[in-house]
């Protein structure tokens, strides 16, 4: 079944489509930025074009808090209030696997983007601004995939195709909209993460912690040369926590530990009193696996012995023993390697070798993506496809190639028609 020129046909149309969502500013509400209105607006276009395409769509509300009410380790507080989910639903009406597509709306902010941030103009093929390639492309794209698909094949598949556009990806909202979800009860056969950039198959992805160490000092006039500096303190910190960064990329060059905040003081004539840093921790199966005991707390080994290693530092230390620093964990993410997706790699490489003349190669995320929850919740197997750029998700010249749209609009089609078409058909397994 060829359904190139039906994509050919529709291109156009939902480039406009994705123009539209661009300018619609899905900004998180935890991204830092003063105008962040969330995701509804989004979402609301969006279930426009999955209602024309004919699924039946509807919004779900997600809890608060959903991370803790799940058993996991996610920041506190959040308030998901006028940030709904959007669930489109297309059944066939006839048994067969249910194939879960999941995508984001939310995006990083837009502060320093400057007025083009959210224009969505095309320049060279590109399709700019904020979104477009992580998620809006990868939600049009496969928008684009279903609604060919369909026009052309409808009658020759069975089961159902779940299309999932989540909030609170980004900003340490820990995958909150598809960790609800999961815990309304939508799920499938296979989870495809449309969320990522093209030119690859993901097969699972790293774990990530992020860690907030408070370090205290005793504060006072600038003069006073006695008085124990935070920032002093903080530096003996962050020196452990080099080390640890360097020991873990000499093993894996995924393994990164970034410090993405380094807090601490109000003028050089203050002597500060308290300092602030956080760290995001990338860690493995491996890691994860190492103390099952662990595994059941969410503390995982990695977070235990990072913990004894700065505590090592500070019992040697009379100035940290005096004003010991206090960890706070604030999320951790599992990772995630899809063991019983064989099959449907295995179709997946003949229909991309088919379409794009090559097997696309298999790789581990050093990032993490939200579906990687139905993995670790309900065994389900995770594969990654999407049309994303390299390199420009989050910058401030975020850009989404049209040529990969298409390229992965026709892949995505025809690898949903393998796996539904009616011999393949099959009963939902979880």
């Amino acid at each position: 079944m060829d359904i190139s020129k039906k994509i050919e046909n529709k291109f156009s149309g939902f480039v406009k489509n994705l123009q539209n969502l661009v300018r619609i500013n899905t900004v998180n509400p935890y991204s830092g930025d003063a105008l962040a209105p969330g995701e509804k607006e989004g979402q609301e276009y969006l279930k426009t074009v999955l209602d024309k395409i004919g699924f039946h769509t509807i919004m779900l509300r997600v809890p608060d808090n959903i991370g803790k009410k799940m058993g996991l380790i996610t920041p506190e507080g959040r308030n998901f209030k006028n940030r709904p989910n959007l669930v489109g639903i297309y059944d066939t009406g006839r048994n067969g696997k249910t194939i879960i597509l999941n995508g984001h709306m939310d995006t990083v902010g837009i502060s320093g983007m400057g007025k083009d941030a959210l224009k969505g103009e095309i320049i060279n093929n590109k399709l700019y601004g904020r979104g477009s390639t992580d998620c809006k492309g990868n939600l049009i794209s496969s928008a684009l995939a279903v609604s060919s698909l369909l026009e052309v094949a409808d009658k020759e598949l069975c089961g159902k195709i779940i299309f999932q556009s989540v909030i609170g990806e980004e900003c340490s909202d820990s995958g909150a909209g598809t960790l609800s979800l999961i815990n309304q009860g939508y799920k499938g056969d296979l989870v495809i993460s449309i969320d990522g950039t093209y030119h690859k198959l993901i097969v699972g992805c790293c774990g990530v912690a992020t860690l907030d160490i408070f370090i205290n000092g005793e504060g006072g006039h600038a003069a006073e040369s006695e008085k124990i500096n935070a920032i002093d303190n903080a530096i003996l910190i962050k020196e452990v926590m080099d080390k640890i960064k360097k020991q873990r990329l000499n093993k894996d060059k995924k393994l990164n530990i970034n410090i993405g905040i380094f807090n601490s003081g109000i003028s050089s004539t203050v002597i500060p009193d308290k300092a602030y840093l956080s760290y995001n921790i990338v860690y493995n199966q491996r890691d994860f696996y190492k103390n099952r005991k662990a595994i059941k707390s969410n503390k995982i080994y990695l977070m235990t012995q990072t913990e004894k290693e700065i505590k090592n530092i500070v019992d040697k230390n009379s100035q940290l023993k005096e004003y010991p620093p206090e960890f706070k964990w604030i999320k951790n993410l599992h990772p995630y390697k899809s063991e019983t997706a064989k099959k449907y790699l295995t179709i997946f490489d003949r229909i991309s070798t088919r379409i794009l003349g090559k097997e696309l190669p298999h790789k581990i995320l050093a990032g993490w993506i939200d579906p990687s929850w139905y993995n670790y919740f309900c065994k389900i197997p995770v594969l990654g496809f999407a049309a994303g750029t390299e390199g420009v998700a989050h910058s401030t010249n975020e850009y989404i190639e049209l040529e990969n749209i298409k390229n992965h609009s026709t892949v995505l089609a025809n690898y949903l028609y393998e796996l539904l078409k009616k011999e393949n058909g099959g009963n939902v397994k979880c």
